[in-house]
C-alpha cells in the first residue's frame, strides 16, 4: 500500500500529528484507547495483508478469502467508488480509497446486495457487491452508491468495536429521509430478529385465531400475550434508539458551541459511544475536549484536524 510507508509508520510511532491527520483523511482512524504504537502495528499488519492479497490474486487470478472465491476479473474499478467517497467526505470528512472490491454473486442470498467483509483482529477488508451493479447504479431497492458509502463507514470504524451508534452513522449516507431516520433502529441482527420475529409470531397467531378460535379479541388471552411480546420488543428497541438519538443531538449541540456543523458531525463520528454520551452530559465541552487531548493521542489528532474556537 502506497499510503502506508515505513517512513510514515516511524512518524506515527513518534506521534506526528500531520501524518496521523493524513491517514485519518483516508479513513484510517485510531480506535478508542489505542496508542500510536498499537496503531502503527495495526497499519503494518494491514499493509502486509493487503500486499499478500494483491500478490496472490495477481498471480493466480482467483483467491479465496472469508470463504468466498473471488476472481481478479471481477474487481470493481476505482472510479466506481468515487460517488460513495464523495458522500463520506461530505458527511464525515474521510475518503477510503484502499479497500478492494469485487462483483460476485457467490454466496449471495436472494435479496442480498453486498457488504463489506472485514476483520478487526488483523485489519483486513474488502467489498463484495452483486454483479447486477456492474452495469447499473440501482438493483431492486438498493443503490450502489449508498451501499458502498454505508459500508465504508463501517470499515472506517474497524478499530472502534462499538455498536451503540454504528448503524445510525452508516445510515446517514442514505438519500432516503426515511432510512436516515430509522436506519439505526437495529443495532445488531438480534434486534431485527426480535422485532420482526415477534411481529410474524403475532401474525401467525392471528391466522390461527381466525381459523380456529373464532377471532378472539386481541386484548384477550392468548392473543394478548403475542401482542404484548410485539409491544415489548418494539418498545425496548425503539426506546433505546430514541435515547441514542437524543444523546447524539445533545452531543452535537455541545460541540456546535466550539465548531461548525460539519466538524461537529465529523468529531462525533470519531467518538466511541461512551464519549458521545459524556459530551452530551458535559456542561463544559471545551474543558472536556482539552482534558481528553492532554491524555489521549487520538484526541490530539482530532483537535489538530478540527481546531475549536
Amino acid at each position: 500500500m502506497k499510503l502506508i510507508t515505513d517512513t510514515k509508520l516511524e512518524l506515527i510511532r513518534q506521534g506526528d500529528l500531520d501524518v496521523l491527520v493524513e491517514l485519518d483523511r483516508h479513513g484510517l482512524l485510531m480506535g478508542p484507547g489505542e496508542t500510536v504504537a498499537a496503531f502503527a502495528e495495526r497499519l503494518e499488519t494491514l499493509r502486509r495483508n493487503m500486499q499478500q492479497f494483491t500478490s496472490e490474486i495477481d498471480a493466480a487470478g482467483v483467491i479465496e478469502v472469508f470463504d468466498i472465491s473471488l476472481e481478479k476479473s471481477g474487481a470493481i474499478p476505482r472510479d466506481v467508488f468515487r460517488s460513495a467517497q464523495h458522500v463520506t467526505r461530505e458527511l464525515y470528512d474521510f475518503e477510503i480509497d484502499w479497500v478492494p472490491g469485487f462483483y460476485t454473486n457467490k454466496r449471495m442470498g436472494l435479496l442480498f446486495a453486498g457488504c463489506a467483509l472485514y476483520s478487526s483482529d488483523d485489519y483486513f477488508a474488502l467489498f463484495i457487491v452483486r454483479k447486477a451493479f456492474e452495469k447499473k447504479e440501482r438493483w431492486l431497492i438498493y443503490s450502489r452508491t449508498e451501499l458502498l458509502a454505508h459500508e465504508l463507514c463501517h470499515i472506517a470504524h474497524m478499530g472502534f468495536n462499538t455498536v451503540d451508534f454504528e448503524e445510525m452513522f452508516a445510515y446517514q449516507t442514505s438519500p432516503s429521509r426515511f432510512r436516515r431516520a430509522i436506519g439505526g433502529l437495529f443495532r445488531t441482527p438480534m434486534d431485527s430478529y426480535a422485532v420482526l420475529g415477534s411481529a410474524f409470531l403475532l401474525a401467525g397467531a392471528q391466522i390461527v385465531n381466525r381459523l380456529y378460535l373464532g377471532m378472539v379479541p386481541i386484548y384477550q388471552f392468548p392473543i394478548s400475550l403475542f401482542a404484548m411480546i410485539v409491544i415489548v420488543c418494539f418498545g425496548v428497541v425503539g426506546g433505546r434508539y430514541l435515547k441514542s438519538l437524543s444523546m447524539y443531538s445533545r452531543a452535537r449541540a455541545r460541540l456546535r458551541e466550539l465548531v461548525d456543523e460539519a466538524p461537529a458531525r465529523a468529531i462525533l463520528f470519531r467518538c466511541s459511544g461512551a464519549e458521545i454520551r459524556e459530551i452530551a452530559h458535559t456542561a463544559e465541552p471545551r474543558v472536556w475536549l482539552m482534558a481528553r487531548a492532554a491524555q489521549d493521542s487520538r484526541w490530539r489528532v482530532i483537535l489538530h484536524k478540527y481546531p475549536i474556537r
